[in-house]
């Protein structure tokens, strides 16, 4: 049994309408103090050998702030939703819940530019991109989103310097995380290398200003 009363996050493929009456199950119970979720489209993944586009399924990000300690693997049932597409189907559900933080979860939710080049650089590129408004809440009032955000995701993302050197310590480091990524195929590393180097002098480049404006959303 894992008891946490720390926030987790997951990462669900049930439908919009069952998410809406279990997360507001789960609040007016008490077992949680509010939640976030927004949906994402499948993006495309290209297999870097074979080429092949594959796509991946439609899904949504949950966040949940618990208000008790919980079981992971009991709060995981409570999202069993069986398939009324498919009844001879396995049912629908959602991911191992980790314990997650509130600036990572939104910066990621909503694909922030820099903070996907700072965590996730091979997820940088992202097709589909999406806005605060994009996130529904249960158990909050008005402003009280954009109040996590300025408190907790801007800070993340606040200074150059911050976006790039804070996460990946420079082109040496880059080039490192990329052989231990990769192993010792060497044009899978210059490709890295190359797209590491990009992406650290554009953000070299920004003005004070410039910079400002990423920071909005």
């Amino acid at each position: 049994m894992s008891l946490t009363q720390k926030p987790i996050s997951t990462i669900s493929y049930n439908t919009e309408n069952f998410l809406d009456r279990k997360l507001k199950e789960l609040y007016d119970n008490n077992i949680i103090d509010y939640a976030l979720y927004i949906k994402h489209k499948g993006e495309n993944d290209i297999d870097d050998f074979t080429g092949e586009v594959k796509r991946d399924k439609d899904h949504w990000h949950i966040y949940m702030h618990t208000s008790k300690r919980i079981d992971l693997t009991s709060i995981k049932k409570e999202f069993n939703e069986i398939d009324i597409e498919n009844f001879n189907s396995k049912p629908l559900g959602c991911m191992n819940f980790q314990v997650s933080k509130i600036g990572h979860w939104l910066c990621y939710a909503v694909h922030k530019i820099e903070y996907l080049l700072i965590h996730k650089i091979e997820e940088s590129e992202k097709q589909y991109k999406y806005k605060l408004k994009d996130i529904k809440t249960i158990g909050l009032i008005d402003g009280e989103l954009d109040s996590l955000w300025k408190q907790h995701a801007r800070p993340l993302l606040i200074t150059k310097q911050g976006m790039v050197y804070k996460a990946i310590g420079g082109k040496d480091k880059a080039y490192e995380m990329a052989i231990n990524a990769v192993g010792t195929h060497s044009g899978t590393i210059l490709r890295n290398q190359v797209y590491n180097e990009r992406n650290i002098n554009r953000y070299e480049r920004l003005t004070d200003s410039e910079v400002k404006q990423l920071e909005e959303i």
